[in-house]
């Protein structure tokens, strides 16, 4: 197979078509529609686009640029999850239950910022450290501007010390965010 320098897989991650208010009875509501738009370019740089369509409002989730140096060491700037909270780190596809606990409303959500992270000893740790804008805990910055002009220091560390073998405890991590 040909490799070429450029790639761009369009997805769509549209969601929960529901109708959650009894007073609306029979209607459907659109929560998330969200188009993913990925590109990589060079093999050194890829880039993110998540527009969020629910809700009848237009909000921009994910826009980041990734430069990638190895498997070790990623430079990431741009608007994303802050890497704190381990579920909100988790595609909505693939969280077990139908919503998210409340303990994701002790987080923040998505800001804008510059993170560095990487994956160490084939895979069985990983880090991430970001300096960001902040915002308040289980929200997402709205405005590309900084409301109070200081920044807020994130970062996470996971350990999968099985990873590797076939171990009955395969899968299983530790995770500090903080």
């Amino acid at each position: 197979k040909q490799k070429t320098a450029y790639e761009i897989r369009p997805r769509d991650w549209s969601s929960d078509v529901c109708s959650s208010d009894l007073a609306t009875t029979g209607t459907f509501a659109l929560r998330k529609v969200r188009p993913v738009m990925a590109a990589r370019v060079a093999r050194f740089f890829d880039m993110r686009l998540v527009p969020d369509f629910g809700g009848g409002t237009v909000v921009l989730q994910d826009a980041y640029v990734d430069a990638r140096f190895s498997n070790a060491l990623r430079v990431r700037l741009g608007k994303d999850k802050a890497p704190v909270g381990y579920e909100m780190l988790i595609g909505d596809p693939f969280v077990l239950f139908t919503e998210r606990s409340l303990a994701t409303a002790l987080v923040p959500n998505r800001d804008l910022g510059v993170q560095i992270m990487g994956d160490l000893a084939a895979g069985r740790s990983t880090y991430a450290v970001g300096v960001m804008n902040g915002v308040p805990d289980g929200a997402s910055a709205t405005t590309d501007a900084d409301s109070n002009g200081g920044k807020t220091l994130v970062g996470r560390v996971v350990v999968h010390p099985f990873t590797t073998s076939s171990h009955v405890l395969d899968g299983l991590g530790f995770h500090l965010g903080a």
